[in-house]
């Protein structure tokens, strides 16, 4: 009977570490997926405040170079708000785009009425 009782204390005893083992590798894995978790949470929180940042700092961009375009243009018309104050020489400044646009634009359609004119002669 002690025989038996030893034979069985040493399988036991023998295979009580390795239970032991598996009990704590358990533990440990279920702690690295916890903090794989906690990783990639972080990481994506991270994405976000990096995508909004750089947002941020592109609309920043697009103002700081759409006033250094305006002033750039403000600075050729020779006054910080673009007026010279005269009413005549203002208005002829803000019209010459317009005007040359126009001038354009007719000339376009004489010269399509001309070439109408010639097909339809005989």
């Amino acid at each position: 009977m002690i025989a038996l009782f030893s034979a069985l204390l040493g399988l036991v005893g023998s295979a009580f570490p390795d239970f032991i083992r598996l009990f704590r590798d358990g533990r440990d894995r279920a702690h690295e997926i916890t903090l794989l978790k906690l990783q990639m949470e972080y990481d994506r929180e991270k994405l976000a405040v990096q995508a909004e940042t750089s947002r941020a700092d592109y609309a920043y961009k697009l103002q700081e170079i759409a006033v250094a375009e305006r002033q750039a243009l403000n600075a050729g018309a020779g006054t910080a708000d673009g007026a010279t104050g005269i009413v005549w020489v203002d208005g002829l400044a803000g019209s010459v785009r317009p005007i040359i646009t126009y001038c354009f634009f007719g000339l376009y359609f004489i010269v399509k009425l001309c070439q109408f004119r010639l097909l339809l002669e005989p």
